[in-house]
């Protein structure tokens, strides 16, 4: 062990004395300054970002070596401090053997079978979003897409996930989760990080944020308890609750996370996908001639190699976090510990060696009678290895129904002044909302 530990040392800009690139990052952007050094230094490199020796790895080999090869030494730890204050100890934050217990109670919620009987219910919500939609806009017009993503996703997960009808909290919860993020992303990035008990401006109001979202959460058990079990997640949460698996914190933990990983996430990756449908008026025809001639052998199949693709170019999860416990070797380089590491898909999956033309928006190239030659870990929009996404083919479903039924009644244009950049947080997002034109078919 002693001779791989001896690898040769990460490559890097110096950066400035204490602060390293951060003057950069604020000046520029993190995925800019991300880009620079991948383009100079390699698929392997070091940033450092104040006081932190940050990771960044762009290639599918070192991918695999973090997520599966030697996925005991890369964990969860402090860099998930942030998101803990929020989420708590949910199956997104937890680790070792209680994450591995937890997994396996809720799987069962996101069985492939349970997932395609959700399908009629997530039609439905679409349409009705449709309705609402035509009933405001009659003759199209410009629409908040970013609103109208999360407004329906929200609702789809509340009854997807939990056999509710969410349609009325679903502005106050989208509202302060996204407020919460935003006060989240502030805290040790542009002011210092206090404990969430010291009275700070910021903390006031992220404990009221977190205080009303408890608040809706109680209300969404004691919903699911009148209902009973009905073999939805919910109904699985509570009878562990109430059998005594785990405790009222961890119930509430586990409902804010599969809140936030359900709706929110989908929600980015529909409105990323409409932005850039805005583009390819014929993608969106090829999407809307399937989905009325109900998809090949009964599938999506189309829709679906859209869905893949919009996750290449604008992964949703644009980078996977893990802090290293003790020192290794990554393809050829020394990481130490105490470092952070960075496995960047918004890097790997532009990564030329493993995608022709990667800047290149094409749905064809995930074509199954002529794919592309990739590596097994040069596309993880959902990470790799044990800790993949729980929720990855409930996402992608709603995702399919979503695109393939609207794109039935509308077609939408980017207008003029109409371009946003992006804002890479927990998740990648727009700078600002993605507003395009639709017009009805």
């Amino acid at each position: 062990m002693a001779a791989e530990i001896e690898g040769v040392a990460l490559p890097g800009p110096r950066g400035w004395p204490l602060v390293g690139v951060l003057p950069a990052v604020a000046r520029r952007g993190f995925i800019p300054v991300m880009e620079e050094a991948w383009r100079r230094y390699g698929d392997l490199f070091e940033l450092r970002v104040g006081a932190s020796r940050v990771v960044i790895v762009a290639h599918p080999e070192g991918v695999e070596r973090v997520l599966r090869g030697n996925r005991e030494n890369y964990v969860k730890g402090p860099i998930y401090d942030n998101l803990r204050v929020l989420l708590g100890e949910g199956l997104a934050t937890v680790e070792g053997p209680q994450w591995r217990v937890r997994r396996r109670q809720l799987q069962p919620a996101f069985h492939g079978r349970r997932i395609r009987a959700l399908v009629p219910g997530m039609i439905a919500l679409a349409e009705r979003t449709l309705e609402e939609l035509r009933a405001r806009a009659p003759t199209g017009g410009i629409v908040d897409v970013s609103a109208e993503m999360s407004r329906l996703t929200f609702r789809m997960v509340g009854q997807g996930l939990f056999g509710l009808d969410l349609a009325d909290q679903a502005g106050d919860t989208t509202q302060a989760i996204a407020a919460a993020l935003e006060e989240l992303a502030e805290r040790g990035s542009t002011r210092p990080s206090f404990p969430l008990w010291a009275p700070t401006p910021g903390n006031l109001r992220l404990r009221r944020l977190i205080a009303g979202l408890d608040a809706q959460i109680a209300a969404v058990v004691a919903a699911g308890r009148a209902a009973g079990d009905r073999g939805d997640l919910l109904g699985a949460l509570v009878s562990l609750r109430d059998a005594g698996e785990i405790d009222d914190r961890e119930l509430r933990d586990e409902i804010l996370t599969m809140f936030l990983a359900g709706y929110e996430t989908v929600a980015l990756t529909l409105g990323w996908c409409w932005y850039l449908l805005a583009d390819e008026p014929a993608v969106q025809a090829r999407i809307a001639a399937e989905a009325a001639d109900g998809g090949a052998s009964g599938e999506l199949r189309y829709t679906r190699m859209v869905i893949d693709e919009v996750l290449r170019v604008r992964p949703t999860a644009w980078i996977v976090a893990r802090d290293v416990r003790e020192d290794d070797v990554v393809m050829g380089r020394r990481i130490r510990s105490g470092s952070i590491v960075l496995c960047a898909q918004y890097l790997v999956h532009r990564h030329p060696e493993f995608w022709r033309e990667p800047e290149r928006f094409n749905p064809d190239r995930w074509d199954r009678e002529r794919p592309e030659l990739r590596h097994d870990f040069a596309y993880f929009p959902f990470s790799k290895g044990p800790r993949v996404c729980i929720g990855a083919d409930f996402g992608l479903t709603e995702c399919q129904v979503v695109v393939a039924t609207m794109a039935r009644a509308l077609t939408v244009s980017r207008p003029a002044g109409g371009e946003v950049g992006l804002r890479p947080l927990n998740n990648l997002r727009p700078d600002r909302p993605i507003r395009l034109a639709i017009r009805w078919r």
